[in-house]
């Protein structure tokens, strides 16, 4: 089975660690029932998949961090709602959760984190004029990558997309936080580390507050 036994925790020993999960080799009995609660009955079962993978993959990552997997439930009111919360772990533990077709990635740290994983495509005009304001496509090789890296310093900022498209502007070392309309996200200047890896046609992106090690 996929699920990671818990096991006492131990001294962190890396500042970040990733792991990935496929989701046809993981199964519902990895959760724990803490994240089972978090889960819909009415899911469907692509849904459903998914949701396992990411926190086998975030159990595996958790490991490799603190020395034990514990249940990752989520934040269930205030401007975080929805955030992934390490239950059990010290309160600086984070991770960070996202899949793309058939494969989960995660990634734990002690220190806010954000992440995502996408396959390279072309966006219409259209999208990208709701998606990114004036002058940020510019700071990246590509709009599938500068999107990626939105959702991520999204995550890092542990709002999601509660804060709007057109609100922030991200490039490769800081998040300019356009609107003061999200509870609990300071307006300005936000100073971050984007790290993008290939790997085949698709792209990790790794977003973390400056002031955190590589």
């Amino acid at each position: 089975r996929a699920r990671v036994v818990a096991r006492r925790q131990e001294p962190v020993t890396r500042a970040a660690t990733f792991a990935f999960a496929r989701l046809d080799d993981c199964h519902a009995t990895s959760l724990f029932p803490e994240e089972e609660r978090c889960l819909s009955t009415s899911a469907i079962d692509k849904r459903r998949r998914e949701f396992v993978a990411g926190r086998v993959a975030a159990h595996q990552a958790l490991t490799r961090l603190i020395g034990s997997a514990t249940p990752i439930a989520r934040v269930d009111d205030g401007p975080q709602r929805g955030a992934p919360r390490v239950v059990g772990a010290a309160e600086d533990v984070c991770v960070s959760i996202t899949h793309h077709d058939g494969l989960a990635f995660a990634a734990a740290a002690r220190a806010p984190i954000g992440v995502d994983l996408a396959r390279l495509e072309t966006y219409s005009d259209a999208f990208l004029k709701t998606a990114f304001v004036d002058g940020e496509l510019e700071k990246w090789p590509n709009a599938t990558i500068a999107f990626a890296a939105k959702e991520a310093a999204s995550k890092l900022l542990r709002v999601g997309f509660a804060l709007p498209l057109l609100g922030f502007r991200c490039a490769p070392d800081r998040i300019d936080v356009l609107t003061s309309d999200v509870d609990g996200v300071a307006r300005g200047v936000h100073d971050v580390r984007v790290r993008v890896r290939r790997l085949g046609d698709r792209i990790v992106v790794v977003t973390r507050a400056a002031t955190t090690h590589r």
